[in-house]
């Protein structure tokens, strides 16, 4: 019963560390592509500037 109990432990606690690295490297990648955003819109607010 115990090894039952540890292996289902082991599994759940694979499976939210594999859903959280998931969700991390979609939330890298969409905070990457809103910061490209804001340096372009900084870029293109230096030319309209001048």
């Amino acid at each position: 019963m115990k090894v039952r109990f540890s292996l289902w432990l082991y599994l759940s606690l694979r499976r939210t560390v594999m859903h959280l690295k998931k969700t991390s490297i979609k939330n890298k990648k969409l905070m990457d592509s809103s910061t490209k955003n804001i340096e372009r819109k900084g870029h293109e607010e230096k030319l309209t500037k001048k």
